[in-house]
């Protein structure tokens, strides 16, 4: 596969190495790529110092923007409202992605583009 653009939805970048990294790292020798770290999938425990940790990180990373991080490999980190059982959060998280989405679409190029999504274990929500 050579000059397509793919947006890929998958867990965080900075996690541990899995093969979902190796192959988009590959795909982006010849191809640009745009990995969209993952999305909430359980409401948060605020309680949890775990939770708490991830959300600031969350905030830390949505703040950078989209990082170029190989050649024709960005990460970005979308904000959602974490809610994943609430109709109006999953209706209004679409539309903030779907208009992230086309914005970075632009930014980066990728008029036509191939969608991938690496579900998680914890996958109960879908973003498109």
């Amino acid at each position: 596969m050579k000059g397509e653009a793919i947006v890929c939805f998958a867990k965080d970048w900075n996690e541990d190495p899995t093969s979902n990294n190796h192959v988009l790292i590959e795909l982006a020798k010849e191809n640009r790529v745009l990995w969209l770290n993952s999305v909430a999938t359980r409401a948060p425990k605020l309680g949890s110092g775990r939770d708490l940790k991830k959300i600031v990180a969350k905030v830390a990373s949505f703040l950078k923007g989209p990082r170029q991080v190989r050649e024709n490999l960005w990460v970005y980190t979308p904000l959602v409202l974490p809610f994943p059982h609430s109709r109006l959060a999953t209706l209004l998280n679409r539309r903030i992605l779907s208009f992230t989405l086309r914005r970075l679409r632009r930014h980066l190029g990728m008029d036509r583009f191939q969608r991938w999504s690496y579900p998680s274990r914890t996958a109960g929500w879908r973003p498109c």
